[in-house]
């Protein structure tokens, strides 16, 4: 990724918030950043690195692409974009679910962001489930500059009820129910998102391999999926274009490869580019 630009995101505590509106988004003065040339240089790296199967290289060459296409209002390059950012996201969500998956309900997990990063690193890629919003935001942040495919959910509970969510959008209502299952019975069923029950083993370290874990890594993938999509039909989509499409970047926040968001995205640019011409 261009040098300049990682040192302009880690200034800004590594948050760079897709979801935000054109006018919004900096980007570092002094330089050709932002540029046709330069994203079509950032698109075609990405595009090489997931052929070489580096998908979080590729992953946050393509999202710099994007959110610089965004910004420029660039709805033809950013169509383009869509395909092979999502490929990268699915490559690293299959990934990271494919390694260590730790569940910690309590939120009293003391170890520090960095530690916990460094053990999930140890086993190459993995998921944290954690009780603890510091945890979560700590490790969904420094997930996304990390050369290992690690991802992270939160749990939260209220009034009894405990309910799983993205990091990216942490209002209860927004999450889906759990429901606590002996390891060979967690089992998440698809449903639509407004009727699915995440099923989850206890808490505790499921390895590759263990009791629990195929289950839990298939619960993560369908709960992923449907945490996007059941906020699309609650989104009042404006009708410019662009306001739709800004509205779909924050949905897709919630999971980077959810295919029917991230194609919605796709078409509403391509729309937006031919409306243009």
């Amino acid at each position: 990724m261009n040098e300049r630009l990682v040192r302009f995101i880690k200034s800004r505590n590594g948050v760079m918030n897709l979801s935000r509106a054109p006018s919004d988004i900096e980007l570092p003065a002094g330089s050709d950043a932002g540029g046709e040339l330069w994203i079509e240089k950032l698109w075609d790296s990405g595009q090489r690195l997931l052929v070489a199967g580096r998908y979080a290289a590729a992953r946050r060459e393509l999202e710099a692409a994007e959110a610089a296409a965004f910004h420029r209002r660039d709805a033809a390059l950013l169509a383009r974009i869509y395909l092979p950012l999502l490929e990268a996201c699915r490559q690293l969500r299959q990934l990271s679910t494919e390694g260590i998956i730790s569940i910690d309900a309590s939120g009293g997990m003391h170890r520090s962001v960095r530690a916990e990063m460094k053990r999930l690193a140890a086993f190459g890629s993995g998921v944290i489930i954690t009780a603890s919003p510091s945890m979560a935001r700590g490790i969904s942040h420094k997930a996304r500059f990390s050369r290992h495919p690690i991802e992270c959910l939160l749990l939260v509970t209220k009034n009894h009820q405990t309910r799983i969510l993205s990091p990216h959008a942490m209002r209860f209502s927004y999450g889906l129910p759990v429901v606590w299952r002996p390891i060979d019975r967690a089992q998440t069923l698809p449903a639509p998102p407004e009727e699915m029950r995440v099923a989850l083993p206890p808490p505790g370290i499921y390895p590759p391999g263990s009791p629990g874990h195929r289950n839990a890594a298939e619960s993560i993938i369908l709960l992923q999926e449907a945490l996007a999509l059941k906020q699309m039909p609650l989104a009042r989509l404006p009708k410019d274009g662009w306001s739709q499409i800004a509205v779909l970047r924050g949905i897709r926040m919630m999971d980077m490869a959810c295919e029917p968001v991230t194609i919605q995205l796709m078409r509403e640019a391509e729309k937006v580019a031919n409306q243009s011409v």
